[in-house]
């Protein structure tokens, strides 16, 4: 499996974000109804700022503040709804 991730920091008056961003693998991803549903599902929990699918390539493009959500929680909502994540 291959798995990147990345920092991101943003900058505000109040705080400093380190975001990261990762990229995690998704064999199960075949068409847009994988894309929409892995994007609603994923998008919606607390600390994730962006989550694009790529089909082709199978995987998930994750921006998230590790502080809010853990990648594990991502994870687990991928595999909740029937997107297991290669590891």
């Amino acid at each position: 499996m291959v798995r990147m991730t990345f920092k991101i920091i943003h900058l505000n008056e109040e705080r400093i974000y380190i975001m990261e961003s990762t990229t995690l693998i998704a064999p199960d991803i075949s068409c847009e109804h994988c894309q929409h549903a892995i994007e609603g599902a994923v998008g919606t929990l607390e600390g994730v700022s962006q989550v694009k699918v790529d089909i082709r390539a199978k995987v998930v493009h994750i921006d998230y503040d590790p502080e809010i959500v853990t990648l594990a929680k991502i994870e687990e909502v991928l595999d909740d709804t029937g997107y297991t994540v290669a590891k």
